[in-house]
């Protein structure tokens, strides 16, 4: 068996979202989702996060984007965060485009990462958050 070199992710000869080769990927748009019941629950949108449940867990196999204009522009969802989530106020619907890439799905496909559930979390409070690392130095114990 031998590992394909070309056109995977990541390679500098990888064509660009648009015109996607389906040797190491699966892309999935979602329709437009109507995000309008949102506005009884919270009144304005501010904010806005999108989190996914996948298996196996590898947060470099899956990258959602999101469309707030029915597809004219498209955003990386980047730590999670809608970007320019308040445009839904303007317009209430979210089009989501995911893509899964996998070296390993080239060869054993039953081993491509599967997407099980999308959670998309509105707020009408603008998201602030605040970080550290915590190093910390472990040891085996005797126990």
């Amino acid at each position: 068996m031998e590992w394909i070199s070309k056109g995977v992710y990541n390679d500098e000869n990888m064509p660009d979202i648009d015109t996607i080769r389906a040797i190491a990927m699966g892309v999935w748009v979602s329709p437009s989702f109507d995000i309008s019941p949102a506005f009884e629950k919270i009144g304005v949108i501010n904010s806005g996060k999108i989190g996914h449940f996948a298996r196996p867990i590898d947060g470099t196999d899956i990258d959602i984007y999101t469309s707030l204009d029915n597809e004219e522009s498209w955003q990386k969802v980047e730590d999670g965060f809608i970007e320019n989530a308040d445009r839904l106020n303007d317009y209430p619907y979210i089009k989501l485009r995911v893509i899964v890439k996998s070296y390993v799905s080239q060869i054993y496909p039953e081993k491509s990462p599967k997407l099980f559930s999308i959670t998309i979390i509105l707020s009408d409070k603008e998201y602030k958050e605040w970080s550290a690392d915590i190093p910390l130095q472990l040891e085996w114990g005797d126990n």
